[in-house]
C-alpha cells in the first residue's frame, strides 16, 4: 500500500515478438495531448515521444495504466505495447507488458 501518492511516468519500448500498437491504433486525440505529435503517418509507439502516466493515490495498491485504443473495421493480429520507466536506465526492472486484441462483434 502506498504511504504516499506515487506517480510513475513510462516510455514504450519495442515488444519481445508480435505486432507493436502504432500511433493511429491509439486516439488521435489522446497521442497529440502527450506527445505533441501528429498520429500520421502511423508508426510503432515505441518511435514516438509518448509518455503515459498513472497516478497510485496513498492507501491504494494499484492504478490503471490507460492507453486508450480506437476501433476500426481492420482485422489485425493481437498488438502488443511495452513500457519502461521514464527515468528507469535501460537493463533495470522489467517492462510492463500488454496486449491489444480486436473485440468480439456485438
Amino acid at each position: 500500500m502506498a504511504d504516499e501518492g506515487i506517480h510513475w511516468t513510462g516510455r514504450p519500448i519495442a515488444p519481445d515478438g508480435g505486432p507493436e500498437l502504432s500511433s493511429t491504433d491509439v486516439d488521435a486525440t489522446w497521442f497529440r495531448e502527450r506527445t505533441g505529435e501528429d498520429p500520421l503517418p502511423s508508426r510503432p509507439l515505441s518511435t514516438t515521444w509518448l509518455r503515459p502516466g498513472a497516478h497510485v493515490p496513498p492507501g491504494k495498491l494499484s492504478e490503471d495504466l490507460v492507453i486508450p485504443t480506437v476501433v476500426d473495421a481492420e482485422a489485425e493480429p493481437a498488438e502488443r505495447i511495452a513500457m519502461r520507466s521514464a527515468s528507469e536506465p535501460p537493463g533495470g526492472n522489467g517492462p510492463v507488458v500488454g496486449t491489444v486484441t480486436d473485440a468480439p462483434p456485438r
